[in-house]
């Protein structure tokens, strides 16, 4: 094989390389939302790098993914919360073949047990993860993550209804139609401030 041919070859694999690497560290943030929301924390821990730091913005780090892992099962499992955790729009640099900076959006929705009025608690959080990963043996490993919120909106006050009704697309259409004919004066529905028609 020539050298231009050979050199050809190494760039075709580290591109190769460098594109199932992209792959894993996405699925790897992938596995920490659905591992979180499932409260498997036995799947969770496995997704850190022993030495991992996490941050919230505003409030003192947590050092070792055991005491991360351990807060995290008091802050969810442990206060039974319903949590919904999205990741989109992943920005990945390359440090190194075993490091990247990674930055990823987040949507995420938290719900603590209802207070005894049945009056909802928790949030609707939008922000952005700032991450490194690091590659151990072989496995991408969340070595850093840093949770940046732009924005927090509390859960509407409302109980959630017991059972959607029946068909679902005609509920959907009663919500759509009232959702269209507004006033700022209106009442809620489903926790979303819905509009009435405007009187004469």
């Amino acid at each position: 094989m020539s050298e231009a041919l050979l050199q050809e070859s190494e760039r075709s694999e580290a591109l190769l390389q460098e594109l199932l690497d992209r792959e894993s560290i996405k699925e790897t943030r992938a596995r920490y939302c659905r591992f979180l929301d499932a409260q498997d924390m036995e799947g969770f821990r496995s997704l850190f790098a022993d030495g991992c730091t996490y941050e919230v913005v505003g409030f003192d780090p947590t050092e070792g993914a055991d005491n991360f892992v351990a807060s995290t099962r008091v802050y969810v499992a442990e206060n039974t919360a319903l949590t919904a955790h999205h990741v989109h729009n992943p920005e990945i640099t390359f440090v190194s073949p075993t490091e990247a900076r990674v930055t990823h959006a987040l949507a995420d929705y938290v719900e603590w047990p209802s207070l005894e009025t049945g009056e909802r608690v928790g949030f609707k959080g939008f922000g952005r993860y700032d991450e490194t990963y690091k590659k151990i043996d072989g496995e991408w490993k969340i070595a850093s993550w840093r949770l940046s919120y732009t924005r927090m909106d509390p859960v509407g006050p409302d109980p959630l209804p017991t059972e959607i009704p029946e068909p679902p697309m005609e509920w959907a259409n009663v919500f759509v139609r009232q959702t269209r004919t507004a006033s700022l004066e209106s009442p809620r529905l489903s926790g979303a401030w819905i509009r009435l028609a405007a009187t004469a």
